[in-house]
């Protein structure tokens, strides 16, 4: 798929979703018929431009619980080792259970919000 009908997606998506604050990459990969990679490289994109803050989460490997949320820093705030306080799960390879979430920054959100309600009318 072209990466600017990529974009018109995931853009068309987020507007439709306004009230979302928080999404995981999974959200709009479930909903666009694109690459993860090509997905991401936008998201990435918007990161860079101030439209959505990237952060990372640990996700437990046995029960998919959230073991460590908004790692927003850098890999150098990740807890070289954790257990899941649900299941119990001690998970040493920290690397392969991270995953990135993205936040709407509160001007992107404004912004899709205002522009929602202009079609509207």
């Amino acid at each position: 798929m072209k990466a600017w009908v990529v974009e018109d997606e995931i853009r068309s998506i987020l507007f439709e979703s306004g009230s979302i604050s928080k999404f995981y990459l999974s959200f709009l990969s479930n909903r666009i018929q694109a690459q993860d990679n090509e997905i991401l490289e936008i998201l990435l994109r918007y990161s860079n431009e101030g439209k959505l803050k990237m952060c990372w989460e640990v996700i437990c490997p046995n029960c998919y619980d959230t073991v460590q949320k908004d790692i927003c820093k850098g890999e150098n705030d990740l807890d070289s080792r954790v257990i899941c306080a649900k299941c119990g799960e001690e998970i040493d390879n920290i690397a392969d259970c991270v995953v990135p979430v993205f936040y709407l920054s509160p001007e992107f959100k404004e912004y899709l919000k205002i522009n929602k309600k202009k079609l509207q009318n």
